[in-house]
């Protein structure tokens, strides 16, 4: 039997065995959260743990602290914690609030917290979008645009009819609540009609695909039609026109072709556009420049650090654009479309 003068003894952290640990953190919880963790033990854990509590007479707070906080440390090198109180909210918070008030505590969560929905829209084409909300109920396509967030909606919105921007924007303005299930159908609607397999359908590139397509029926042809289209939109036209001749198709110019875009083309632009050429556009451009000029731009474009995309993009447009300024001129011969069927 312990003596008296060893009863009284206060315990410090040290002193406490494992299963006096487990015990201490047992009669420190909350019983019912204690009785979730007794509940994944053994008949023979519980037993050792209940018996451990006999020597633990007298917790100081301190004592009590240093055992949460090493079951603390303990859980979170074997348990998969939540990256942050998002995640936690989001994911775990719901199963900790009883049946019957889940649905109402965890949707406001989860509309103010969740951007799944919004990053799912912005990873699909704007004008994919579109036309699906074309097919909506207006009232559904109201609700899904002030859902998928400020620059979603604002992109998809602008490529709509003049009618359809006015009924939207009317029905938006009118929306003060979103109920939870009209929400959730909502988004399982356009995540299903914008699965992968309609996206990939309606991701056709008709800007791109008509400008090509004008281009290969001739000058005498298309430039009636743009005319006719600019009348109407001319940011259609002018994309149209941007679009129907790319870099790559320089390969065609031949050794004036190329000098002379070469003269009114800037170095900056030079440099850009050809760092993202393919290997015979780029060596066209190098065979018709100085030994010391084409060496010396191989060694910028090896030695020029990251550059965006975007920014490439404009400087090979751009040299495009000048090609086709002095082939209207007359100051080379850029045969494409039905104007390279004509040569001979």
């Amino acid at each position: 039997m312990a003596s008296p003068a060893l009863a009284k003894t206060e315990l410090t952290f040290e002193d406490l065995t494992g299963p006096e640990r487990s015990a201490a953190l047992i009669m420190f919880l909350d019983p019912r959260v204690a009785a979730g963790l007794l509940a994944r033990l053994s008949a023979d854990e519980v037993a050792k743990v209940g018996i451990a509590m006999k020597r633990l007479d007298r917790l100081s707070p301190q004592l009590l602290d240093q055992v949460v906080s090493a079951f603390i440390k303990d859980l979170s090198q074997i348990a998969h914690m939540p990256t942050s109180g998002k995640d936690f909210a989001l994911n775990q918070l719901a199963d900790l609030i009883e049946p019957e008030r889940r649905d109402a505590v965890h949707e406001p969560i989860r509309r103010e917290l969740d951007t799944g929905f919004e990053d799912f829209i912005e990873s699909c084409q704007p004008s994919a979008v579109a036309i699906m909300l074309q097919d909506e109920h207006p009232q559904s396509a109201a609700t899904a645009l002030l859902m998928m967030g400020a620059d979603n909606a604002g992109a998809v919105l602008s490529l709509m009819l003049d009618r359809e921007r006015y009924e939207f924007t009317r029905r938006m303005a009118g929306i003060t609540t979103i109920d939870g299930g009209t929400a959730r159908d909502v988004e399982s609607s356009l995540r299903e009609n914008l699965g992968a397999g309609m996206v990939a359908r309606l991701q056709l590139h008709g800007v791109d695909q008509t400008a090509r397509i004008l281009c290969r029926m001739g000058r005498e042809a298309y430039e009636p039609l743009l005319a006719r289209i600019a009348q109407k939109d001319k940011a259609l036209e002018q994309a149209i026109r941007k679009r129907m001749v790319r870099f790559e198709d320089l390969t065609v110019l031949d050794r004036r072709g190329v000098q002379a875009l070469l003269k009114e083309t800037e170095g900056e632009d030079l440099l850009l556009a050809l760092r993202g050429a393919q290997p015979d556009l780029l060596q066209l451009f190098l065979n018709n420049m100085s030994k010391r000029r084409s060496q010396d731009l191989v060694d910028e474009i090896a030695n020029s650090g990251a550059c965006p995309r975007k920014r490439v993009t404009e400087a090979q447009e751009t040299m495009v654009q000048t090609a086709m300024r002095l082939h209207d001129e007359g100051v080379l011969f850029f045969p494409i479309g039905a104007e390279a069927q004509e040569m001979v």
